[in-house]
């Protein structure tokens, strides 16, 4: 684990009961004032730590409360714990011997932001994604019956995991594989957004609570004034008092799938947590015990502001302002989002779709300029891709703004409702390629290879911002399904088109050449110009010269950039080449990528994706498909077959061979080994036209 900033002497010192905690029976023997002390230590240190490192704050402070109730009952890892999505597992972290090496929260080699197998056995189930827990409870607790093991097995869902349709999959499941299941809903009002749809409307009848409390009080006292109270009168104010219960909190629903239902209960009162744990543990059935909890309780910038502090980056501890660099670009979901919020102005037939996440995908901005045009339809992506599709039907243009880890989730919906059908649908696939701290659940490095082998579905991927606009502009003229993947972060700094007058044209289909060794179009001083240099020229020098080019670069996305720093770099080599922006991974521009033979036989594609069915497949795939491999090298660049787990971007470029250098070295090799060489007569900027 990495080296914390605290020494494990000032940790002592700031969180003495914390320090004493490494295991979860070390909680058995404190008193419950120190376990109210132990409390209010762990949410200043999530506090401190999330300050620091970023992190998901809020919803660990919320369930403080409830993880040290759970690990005081249960004895874990043999009773399993399975929480839900893994966000709100830090307390859980904090007791089972991670306290101090929290401190590498989200950094590489440090502590994971979810739960993870190999970290901890308290750990039962890895996850990233909502809606897991209770499936794969079920599926432990089945373990447990066919071993013959009869501890319990609690799944912990909330943050509106119980509005992925996969949790209702679960609850459904037959009664005799759940009898030692139970199941606690943690229930927020928030999932990173405030809750939506009529799932949440149903259990908010917990705000009704106080007023089924003092009917059954009521009731409690009628029969304690009757001297004699015969069985039939105790059945039948029993009878009453369910009938007036059902009518105030959900109990008819999970109690028609074989749960007999507690609550709604307060999530932060401890004693009566554990009372009531220690008296389900001996219940030989389904239980699911409701609790209402309050998101980012303990710290008041994070209950101001419960979606930003949801999922945040490092922030000033004392103000909670969260720490940005000067002159930062705008966030390229900002870029998504703000383009399609000027076609909903300018089209009320266009219209954009979000799965619980209009903050993380930016398209809370269409939200609030034109709300009558804009869906959030909670966490499910499932049917957000489905009733885009059935808009779709009906003339309307849908933008389905989704991470690329979570439309692998929607991956049937894309092909049966949208792309058979032949649907216009326009996908924007956000947070496409390495995440960083978020990790390997989080990556989306995997929508070039299942989103390109869908017929009538076409890909593309900007290099830049600026180039997103125009993408997403052109997606909404295109008629038929369409996606663009865009990565997580800043854009590179290009000033962004402030109306859709602005916003030039792009050849459907259309790839470009933007760099040619020798040209004014190279990169200075980290900037770049945009000219699209046509393949004609640059045919007619190379042909003129009678020598070919050392290498081409043909990359798309984030790897454009790249691709122009290396060739720089490797001009000062006398390395020469041309850098292509493939910008359409599907269709892929095939003339231009015909015409590529006839200025170089090595060709390096690059992408932030899986090598596997990726671009690079893609370029392969046509060369092959018309017999052009002859005497072609080609060099796919791009994610090894391995899960990449939390570290920086940089960090993970260089893993993956991604860097400038790993580029370079993959440059040189490929000119090293081409069996025509290279002579002389290399090709000079005075030649190109204009200059």
């Amino acid at each position: 684990m990495l080296k914390g900033y605290f020494t494990t002497e000032e940790l002592r010192t700031r969180y003495p009961l914390s320090m004493d905690i490494q295991s979860p029976v070390d909680l058995k023997k404190l008193s419950a004032e120190q376990i109210k002390n132990l409390a209010q230590e762990q949410r200043e240190y999530l506090i401190e730590v999330c300050a620091r490192n970023g992190g998901h704050l809020a919803p660990g402070l919320g369930v403080i409360e409830l993880t040290l109730a759970l690990h005081r009952v249960f004895e874990s890892p043999k009773d399993k714990i399975v929480w839900d999505i893994g966000h709100q597992s830090y307390p859980h972290k904090l007791v089972t011997g991670r306290f101090e090496s929290l401190q590498g929260l989200r950094k590489e080699h440090g502590v994971s932001g979810f739960c993870r197998r190999e970290e901890s056995p308290h750990d039962i189930f890895g996850a990233g994604h909502a809606g897991t827990s209770i499936s794969a409870a079920i599926g432990v607790g089945e373990g447990h019956r066919r071993n013959k093991d009869s501890h319990k097995v609690i799944a912990v869902i909330g943050d509106a995991g119980l509005t992925a349709g996969m949790a209702y999959e679960g609850l459904h499941q037959d009664v005799r594989f759940k009898k030692n299941l139970i199941v606690i809903l943690n229930d927020n009002e928030m999932s990173i957004a405030p809750n939506v749809g009529a799932i949440n409307a149903m259990l908010s009848k917990k705000m009704s609570s106080p007023f089924l409390h003092r009917i059954q009080d009521e009731l409690k006292a009628m029969a304690a004034r009757v001297p004699v109270v015969g069985e039939e009168l105790v059945e039948s104010l029993s009878r009453l008092k369910h009938s007036i219960k059902n009518l105030i909190v959900p109990t008819v629903m999970f109690e028609g799938m074989g749960f007999r239902y507690y609550g709604p209960m307060d999530g932060h009162d401890y004693e009566a947590l554990v009372e009531l744990l220690e008296n389900v543990k001996q219940i030989n059935q389904p239980v699911l015990i409701h609790i209402v909890t309050e998101k980012g309780r303990g710290y008041a910038p994070a209950i101001a502001d419960k979606e930003t502090f949801h999922g945040c980056g490092p922030y000033e501890k004392e103000s909670g302002k969260i720490v940005s660099k000067p002159g930062e670009a705008p966030g390229y979901n900002k870029v998504y989002a703000k383009t399609v919020a000027l076609l909903t102005k300018t089209d009320p037939k266009v219209v954009a779709i979000t799965a619980a996440m209009p903050s993380g995908t930016g398209l809370g901005v269409v939200q609030k300029e034109t709300p009558d045009q804009f869906y959030d339809v909670g966490i499910s992506e499932q049917h957000a891709v489905t009733f885009a599709a059935g808009l779709a039907t009906e003339g309307i243009k849908p933008h389905v703004g989704i991470y690329s880890t979570f439309m692998q989730r929607a991956y049937d919906q894309v092909i049966h409702d949208v792309c058979i059908q032949n649907l216009d649908v326009k996908m924007g696939l956000d947070r496409a390629g390495f995440v960083g701290a978020d990790g390997a659940t989080h990556n989306g490095c995997y929508d070039i290879a299942f989103m390109r082998a869908i017929p009538n579905l076409a890909v593309c991927a900007p290099k830049d911002e600026l180039e997103l606009q125009e993408l997403v502009v052109a997606m909404n003229k295109h008629q038929g399904p369409s996606c663009v993947r865009y990565p997580r972060g800043s854009g590179v700094g290009m000033p962004l088109y402030k109306s859709l007058d602005e916003i030039p044209e792009i050849e459907w289909g259309s790839s470009e050449i933007i760099y040619f060794s020798g040209a004014s179009t190279t990169i200075e001083d980290e900037t770049y110009e945009r000219k699209n240099i046509p393949a004609e020229w640059v045919e007619r020098l190379v042909k003129s010269q009678k020598a070919p080019l050392d290498f081409i670069f043909v990359a798309c996305g984030t790897m454009v950039l790249q691709a122009l720093k290396a060739a720089k770099e490797l001009k000062k080599e006398s390395l020469h080449s041309i850098v292509v922006n493939a910008r359409f991974i599907k269709p892929l521009d095939e003339k231009l990528m015909r015409r590529l033979l006839n200025l170089s036989k090595n060709i390096i594609t690059i992408e932030e994706h899986v090598l596997m069915g990726g671009f690079g497949s893609a370029v392969m795939e046509f060369y092959q498909r018309n017999d052009l491999l002859q005497d072609l090298r080609i060099k796919c660049l791009g994610i090894p077959d391995r899960f990449f787990e939390q570290a920086s971007i940089d960090s993970l470029y260089k893993q993956a061979g991604l860097d400038i250098e790993s580029i370079k070295a993959a440059a040189r090799k490929i000119v090293s080994s081409s069996a025509e060489g290279m002579g002389s007569g290399r090709l000079s900027a005075s030649r190109l036209p204009g200059t």
